[in-house]
């Protein structure tokens, strides 16, 4: 059992509603997580949060406790989305939030919303046997999982944090539990690769040539994956994880109107009636997608 914060409510207990609070990125959308936050700011007795939201599904929010003047301030920060479930095959119910001897089992549960529930407490904690200056923020932010455009991105473009010191609570264990400290955030830059053409007979492909949105595509990515460099800024302090990785992702594919598309990929015959019955002038849309240097660690 964890030890209780103030009002009784221990971390474990917190941690299991938020990991049974889906907040699955994408499709992104934090608003019950955030919700449940702020219930429990009340019972914990803490200040109620700041809402800095580009879009009213993707909040983040910010508490701020003020001691005194001086001091330093420390941030303690994590995020409220996780990665979504999709074919992951899971033993239990993802959202269950089970426990199994001294292990929580579920969807965010190291990534990281019992992190969140040990920020909470902590706050608490201090609150009740505050200091005599300086200042404690908790920061919980959206859309971690797919890019930062609706979270920390759009945070520090909105607000300044004027913190000397910020403590992200992702998980820092990979052969064991907190086998190690993370002190590099390498950040992540996006390159969209985007591969179109027009829809045509496979058959006649011999005559009248193809340009096949596919092909094209895979050629892009595997170009990247192959020949992109990232010049890599001289590790000061001998830092591990320094050196930028390259990671390409998988093609996106939809079906679009108008002049996006692919050419025909089996027997005219077939292709042609199947497109047709799609409506006229639809086609195959190809998307590749890479990301670099990848994600933050």
């Amino acid at each position: 059992m964890t030890i209780p914060g103030p009002q009784g409510l221990h971390v474990l207990d917190i941690a299991r509603e938020l990991v049974s609070t889906p907040s699955p990125n994408p499709p992104g959308d934090e608003r019950a997580a955030a919700a449940l936050v702020h219930d429990l700011l009340l019972a914990l007795q803490l200040p109620a949060a700041r809402i800095i939201a580009k879009h009213e599904s993707r909040p983040n929010l910010l508490v701020t406790l003020d001691f005194g003047e001086g001091g330093r301030h420390l941030v303690l920060s994590g995020h409220l989305d996780t990665k979504p479930v999709a074919d992951a095959e899971w033993s239990g119910d993802p959202f269950g939030s089970n426990v199994e001897g001294d292990r929580l089992y579920g969807l965010g549960s190291a990534d990281m919303k019992s992190a969140i529930a040990a920020m909470l407490v902590a706050a608490a904690r201090v609150a009740r046997d505050a200091p005599f200056r300086g200042r404690l923020s908790l920061l919980f932010t959206a859309d971690e999982e797919n890019g930062s455009a609706y979270g920390a991105h759009h945070v520090t473009q909105s607000v300044p944090l004027d913190a000397d010191g910020v403590v992200i609570g992702e998980p820092g264990g990979i052969e064991e539990d907190y086998d190690r400290l993370h002190l590099v955030s390498r950040g992540i830059a996006r390159l969209r690769l985007v591969a179109r053409s027009r829809q045509k007979y496979s058959s006649l492909s011999d005559e009248l040539g193809t340009c096949n949105a596919g092909v094209n595509a895979a050629r892009l990515i595997t170009a990247v994956a192959d020949t992109l460099a990232v010049e890599t800024p001289e590790n000061v302090y001998g830092l591990s994880g320094w050196t930028p990785t390259i990671n390409t992702g998988l093609p996106r594919w939809r079906w679009l109107r108008g002049d996006a598309g692919g050419d025909g990929l089996g027997h005219r015959g077939a292709t042609a009636s199947r497109n047709a019955a799609r409506g006229r002038g639809r086609g195959v849309h190809r998307t590749g997608q890479a990301g670099l240097p990848g994600d933050q660690g």
